[in-house]
């Protein structure tokens, strides 16, 4: 079988830079990855139509996942997917779990029980999302179109976090912590999307040995890295500690962060895989 590279990777504070959201220090890397055909699949916490607009920047066309694996997106034609998906536009979204307006219902119950100080995007404006992320108001726009996923800034106490996810997860609700908000969704994650994607390509293609990279530097991305055959840890562009993958065969860790971090740990793969 042809052995051949499939990368995934987190945008906010990896291949995008946390404060500007700009990917030129990982250009070079980028046209190598285009110029030897690579599936660059991009795996977020953003939307649809965020990711959309990203992907229109990048130049890339490859399928995407959306929410922290609330859902697939397939560009029409690329490859059809077994599963029920809904048709939106130039491509096909396939959801997994609870709908939006399904996590507001509960986030309401909940409130009606006990009102913990917090912050979700439903109740924020573009004006606020875009003071709090550095995003533009018309980006603010796009990440409040929502698929299957509301993040939220919790202002409470510790322990009343705790209790708050216990009331979530009663309703088969599950949080993750990203770069900026904590994420409310469905049990589904980046790891488990990454996977069906993977088992897409696996059918589209069955002459290809396809060997796994993940890129992430956020709590969210662990089930990503975790089930790839390389991980790569990029460096926090914050104080916060870098993640530990203790436990994982094969794992780069960047001395950089953001879209540098990217372009190193790229580098060091096209030199074993001699790629130029």
């Amino acid at each position: 079988m042809l052995k051949k590279l499939i990368i995934f990777t987190d945008l906010d504070a990896t291949l995008l830079d946390h404060k500007h959201y700009d990917f030129t220090a990982a250009q070079h890397a980028l046209n190598t990855i285009a110029r030897h055909q690579i599936p660059l699949i991009l795996n977020t916490s953003k939307t649809v139509a965020e990711t959309h607009e990203i992907r229109k920047k990048l130049n890339i066309h490859h399928p995407f996942i959306i929410e922290n694996g609330s859902g697939v997106c397939y560009p029409a034609g690329y490859f059809s997917p077994e599963q029920h998906a809904n048709t939106n536009n130039d491509w096909k979204v396939l959801s997994f779990g609870l709908s939006y307006q399904d996590i507001q219902n509960i986030l309401t119950k909940i409130n009606q029980i006990q009102r913990y100080k917090y912050q979700n995007f439903n109740q924020l404006n573009p004006e606020q999302i875009a003071k709090i992320t550095g995003l533009t108001i018309d980006q603010a726009c796009l990440a409040k179109q929502r698929n299957g996923t509301e993040p939220f800034l919790w202002e409470d106490t510790p322990e009343n976090l705790t209790t708050f996810i216990q009331l979530l997860e009663n309703d088969h609700l599950h949080v993750t912590q990203g770069g900026r908000f904590y994420h409310i969704s469905s049990p589904c994650d980046k790891g488990k999307a990454m996977l069906q994607l993977l088992r897409d390509f696996q059918r589209a293609y069955p002459h290809n040995d396809w060997l796994t990279v993940a890129l992430g530097d956020s709590p969210n991305d662990y089930p990503m890295l975790e089930n790839a055959d390389i991980a790569v840890v990029i460096k926090p562009s914050t104080e916060k500690p870098p993640l530990s993958l203790t436990n994982h065969p094969r794992v780069i860790y960047t001395t950089k962060p953001g879209p540098e971090g990217w372009q190193q740990a790229m580098e060091q793969l096209f030199n074993e895989f001699a790629l130029d």
